[in-house]
């Protein structure tokens, strides 16, 4: 493991002392808000490291794959749990997850990156375009950080804010999803 995977289990762990800290209240907010834009930077910062190092690998790739299920996971749980976000939301997009995380491991079997199993014109602009994952993660951080902030009481959000936003993260999760399930055919065909 190199200094890329590092950064992306310690930014996983961190998630859940945030989410702890949200979900129980502790005292001040703002170190907890300024720690989940760090974890946000430091999704970013792995990736941009394992490829300035030329360390990009199977491992790593899968690695941060993880982190991002494990942080949407967390959080999505947390504000459910908390009755801010509809339980409808999280269940959407957390079983496109595990759908394509199958066939990405399948993919990974074989010797293919995360987005290396991707070869449709769709799916090279909805999931392997840094522009369109950079966009959907941005999405989610401003999400969570919005409600971070509105569990503290710092931001008012309107249960109607919330609703469409969810729904936003919805059909974009969708929209991600849909291009590895199709892209997947091919190995099927090979099993």
């Amino acid at each position: 493991m190199d200094v890329a995977d590092w950064i992306t289990l310690t930014r996983t762990a961190l998630v859940y002392l945030i989410a702890a800290a949200v979900a129980l209240h502790w005292p001040v907010w703002w170190f907890w808000a300024l720690l989940l834009l760090v974890i946000f930077a430091a999704d970013y910062a792995d990736g941009y490291i394992a490829r300035k190092l030329n360390h990009a690998t199977v491992l790593g790739s899968l690695l941060d794959v993880a982190g991002d299920r494990i942080t949407e996971i967390t959080f999505w749980i947390t504000y459910t749990a908390m009755g801010f976000v509809p339980a409808w939301a999280p269940i959407i997009i957390l079983s496109r997850a595990v759908l394509t995380d199958a066939f990405r491991a399948m993919a990974a079997e074989r010797g293919k990156s995360v987005y290396g199993m991707i070869h449709s014109r769709w799916g090279k602009i909805f999931v392997s375009s840094r522009i369109s994952r950079g966009l959907y993660g941005a999405s989610k951080a401003l999400f969570f950080f919005l409600l971070l902030l509105y569990a503290y009481g710092v931001i008012a959000l309107s249960a109607a804010f919330i609703f469409w936003y969810s729904l936003y993260l919805v059909i974009y999760s969708l929209l991600r999803g849909f291009p590895v399930l199709l892209d997947a055919k091919d190995l099927l065909k090979s099993d």
